[in-house]
């Protein structure tokens, strides 16, 4: 963009200089010449525009150029006045075009056959191949202001261009608006339905990967663009699993895991109800007085909604900060209900908030535990927010993190919550990851998504847990 400008205020110069001249010396009608310059624009594409901006420009230059002869002499001293605006132009134009949310593009990149991700891809296919014979990766980067699908099958990394000429485009078409910033905005406008009507464009965007998707049983979404949007709602026949990382080794025990899974027992589940009971606990979480009738009855609701067998494990109470984090710590398997989630902290009924510092610092406890966490929270695993609570937990320990990327309705929890408790606690319970997905095929409900994280290996689990049973022996013979 600084050379252009820099080209272009030299055009500048010598224009309204010899246009200086021309003027003077009467040698060509100008009416001519705005003939000439229009019927070469026909030629030119986003010529135009670009004569319109040289025309207009070198008027200023030009008047500057005459007001600076009445005072020097020298042309070349009035002309390199008169340049003086273009140096604050090479630093303003750049700025003001981005600040717009456009970009400039006067050459066509092609689609590149290799992505500058590849080994990383191949790194994830091998982990995720290694539980299911019928897997595949993708990965959505821009490149260029362009959208890319990098999708490893077979062992083969393969790149499809997306076309997203229909948000981009301007009508000068050397001029393109930001295509992050208008994804951005795309997924906005879909976000609240949870389903594939909802992001109707962004489905429609993203068709010739869904498509070339549709035919795994297993698909993971690894880091890149997009990763906001619910992608088990666009492949349902496939199981999703998500990740906000591009190396292999750090999800390749917990997916290994959530494949092999044991029956998890009730004394081993914790079930966190966290909607508020009455409207000064709705106050409490920081909602508003007039959404009390929304929330008015759910948590009992919830409460009714669970299998005999945790009720006779009474494990449902009104949680507080201490009880979540050893919950967190303790337990398997914790359920979390939860009113208000904002990215960084989680907000009790009773006052009390749960931050990510809070997780840190029980971090080896938690690593140690390796739970599996389900957040039924309004966007509780938006990435926007870097450290989004779903992937606080993730950086903790916890081994898997099942969360929605929008905004989930209590309904919605509701449907979600009851199957599958009912599926991995009741008359004939399923290991966690079977019950979730029978839930999928049963409730149709699809905005719930499995995150995986941060544990290395192999050998990391086993050195958490060996630094927890010593802070276990440590304080029992602090107590003693």
């Amino acid at each position: 963009m600084v050379v252009l400008i820099a080209i272009t205020g030299a055009i500048l110069i010598v224009v309204a200089v010899k246009l200086f001249d021309l003027l003077q010396e009467r040698r060509v009608s100008i009416l001519l010449a705005f003939f000439v310059v229009y019927g070469l624009s026909f030629f030119i594409p986003g010529l135009p525009v670009l004569l319109a901006l040289v025309c207009v420009g070198a008027s200023g230059v030009l008047t500057l150029y005459l007001l600076a002869t009445l005072v020097v002499r020298s042309r070349w001293v009035a002309a390199a006045v008169a340049a003086i605006p273009l140096i604050g132009g090479m630093y303003y134009v750049p700025a003001s075009v981005s600040t717009a949310g456009l970009v400039t593009r006067f050459i066509s990149a092609g689609t590149s056959a290799n992505t500058p991700i590849s080994n990383e891809l191949s790194e994830l296919y091998a982990t995720v191949s290694g539980s299911s014979d019928n897997a595949a990766v993708v990965s959505y980067q821009i490149r260029n202001n362009r959208l890319y699908a990098d999708i490893c099958a077979d062992g083969r990394v393969d790149t499809i261009e997306l076309d997203t000429a229909e948000i981009t485009a301007t009508k000068v078409r050397w001029l393109e608006r930001k295509l992050p910033r208008e994804i951005d905005a795309l997924v906005t406008r879909g976000r609240g339905s949870g389903s594939v009507p909802g992001y109707a464009r962004v489905a429609r965007l993203l068709s010739p990967a869904l498509n070339r998707l549709r035919g795994f049983d297993c698909v993971l979404v690894a880091d890149g663009a997009l990763l906001d949007v619910p992608h088990q709602a666009l492949l349902h026949s496939c199981e999703v699993f998500r990740s906000v990382e591009l190396r292999g080794a750090n999800i390749r025990l917990n997916l290994a895991n959530w494949h092999n899974q044991p029956h998890v027992t009730p004394d081993q589940v914790a079930i966190i109800n966290a909607l508020p009971q009455s409207l000064s606990e709705l106050q409490r979480l920081e909602l508003s007085s007039d959404e009390w009738e929304q929330w008015s009855g759910w948590h009992a609701r919830f409460a009714e909604a669970l299998p005999q067998e945790l009720r006779q494990a009474k494990i449902n109470r009104t949680p507080n900060k201490q009880q979540t984090l050893e919950a967190i710590q303790g337990k398997q398997c914790v359920v979390m209900v939860i009113a208000h989630c904002d990215g960084y902290s989680i907000r009790l009924p009773n006052g009390e908030s749960i931050e990510v510092k809070d997780l840190e610092s029980v971090r080896d406890k938690i690593e140690a535990n390796r739970p599996k966490v389900f957040l039924f929270s309004c966007e509780a695993a938006r990435t926007s927010n870097v450290r989004s609570f779903a992937k606080a937990l993730l950086d903790c320990g916890a081994e898997a993190v099942v969360a929605p990327v929008e905004r989930l309705s209590v309904t919605e929890a509701m449907d979600v919550f009851r199957s599958f408790l009912n599926h991995a606690f009741g008359d004939t319970p399923l290991p966690l990851n079977q019950a979730f997905r029978r839930t999928l095929e049963e409730t149709k409900r699809t905005t719930m998504e499995i995150w995986l994280g941060q544990n290395e290996s192999e050998e990391l689990g086993v050195l958490a847990a060996k630094r927890g049973n010593e802070v276990d022996r440590s304080m029992e013979g602090s107590v003693a």
